[in-house]
């Protein structure tokens, strides 16, 4: 199993910025966080390779995703 990165949890006016090694993800409550860090948990990379496959912003994702061999 891969090693969980840093986790940084900033409360904001409209919920939480999660900050997980150098990748930046925002939630609107508090229980969708806990849920979430305990996936990450549980199974860091596959939680880590989901969130960077499913982003919003997938040209800055990309850059982010390692290459294949």
């Amino acid at each position: 199993m891969s090693r969980m990165k840093r986790v940084t949890i900033q409360p904001v006016l409209n919920g939480f910025v999660v900050e997980v090694g150098c990748q930046t993800l925002v939630f609107k409550d508090i229980q969708t966080v806990a849920e979430e860090l305990i996936r990450y948990w549980k199974n860091p990379r596959a939680v880590e390779q989901e969130y960077l496959q499913n982003a919003v912003n997938l040209q800055e994702a990309a850059e982010a995703i390692p290459a294949r061999s």
